[in-house]
């Protein structure tokens, strides 16, 4: 039994893997707790993205398995979303939309990231950033305030919400995660 467990598992690189996503998810989880309220919006300023962004980096095209992980074992209930919040409220509620943008974005990295030079890197991952997370996040944010409120803010409001105060750190983040090499997945 062990051999053919050893054999499976093990010598085929399945459960390598699995603890590399797993290794992802948490770093993902642990930075998730790096954050900050800001009075006017529910959505918080994490270090969630740089889980994100340094999955893609080192997990090439699997990276979107570590970050499916990471999301999937937070909508059942493991708590490493920001504030330490797990489980299906986080998918419904304000932050949902962010959480299926971090799926688009680390694939997203994961594909294009390792033949960049410097600044294609930087664009790469403002782009990943602002484009593939935050459309995603304020959709998401206007179906909440839908189905809380009945009626949607305006658009102006909701980039000041879910996007606008964001874009300065982020663009801050990509700058320094730019300056990691690209690397190629080795399992």
């Amino acid at each position: 039994m062990y051999e053919l467990i050893r054999e499976r598992y093990f010598e085929n690189g399945i459960l390598q893997s699995l603890l590399v996503y797993l290794g992802f998810a948490f770093i993902t989880g642990v930075l998730a707790q790096i954050r900050i309220y800001l009075p006017w919006t529910p959505i918080p300023i994490t270090g969630s993205t740089v889980g994100i962004v340094l999955t893609g980096m080192f997990l090439g095209e699997r990276a979107i398995f570590g970050v499916l992980l990471y999301v999937g074992l937070g909508i059942l209930g493991v708590p490493w979303f920001a504030g330490l919040k797990g489980g299906i409220a986080a998918i419904v509620g304000p932050t949902g939309g962010y959480l299926l943008g971090f799926i688009l974005a680390s694939w997203f990295i994961g594909k294009i990231y390792t033949n960049l030079k410097y600044h294609q890197r930087f664009g790469a991952i403002l782009f990943a950033q602002i484009i593939l997370i935050y459309i995603p996040g304020i959709l998401g944010l206007a179906l909440w305030f839908k189905a809380i409120n009945h009626s949607i803010p305006g658009i102006f409001n909701l980039l000041m919400m879910g996007m606008i105060p964001f874009i300065p750190g982020d663009a801050i983040k990509s700058a320094l995660l730019a300056f990691i090499p690209a690397r190629k997945t080795t399992f």
